[in-house]
């Protein structure tokens, strides 16, 4: 009976050893950027621009006459400055995760999550 059953009690380092496996996964889960959203996709209508949403930087657009400003600073994304006259693209706010700034009078679409990519532009 039971022939092919192993019991064993756990030991005191047995259970250090599984609370440190959990520990460490609980701290990397923390500590290590998501990669989701990682990536800034900007369409414009003769261009599509890459670059990681983990870089701080400023870019400066000019599409169908109008001047946008698109920041990228920890780890969101957002216009600061747009001179369409609706400024919705503005008002949007920033976006991290997963979200999509769009300026439709100048033609250009801002997004995050866009899965997968070959290259980020640097």
């Amino acid at each position: 009976m039971g022939e092919g059953i192993v019991s064993r009690k756990l030991k005191p380092g047995d259970v250090l050893a599984v609370l440190f496996v959990f520990a460490l996964a609980i701290l990397l889960m923390l500590f290590l950027p998501s990669t989701n959203g990682s990536v800034v996709k900007i369409t414009t209508n003769d261009n599509v621009y890459t670059y990681s949403l983990y870089e701080d930087r400023i870019i400066e657009l000019s599409e169908n006459g109008i001047k946008l400003t698109v920041v990228i600073e920890n780890g969101c994304v957002y216009v600061s400055d747009s001179e369409c006259r609706d400024g919705i693209c503005k008002a949007h706010g920033k976006i991290k995760d997963k979200g999509c700034i769009v300026c439709l009078p100048a033609g250009v679409v801002i997004e995050t999550d866009c899965g997968e990519v070959d290259a980020v532009a640097g």
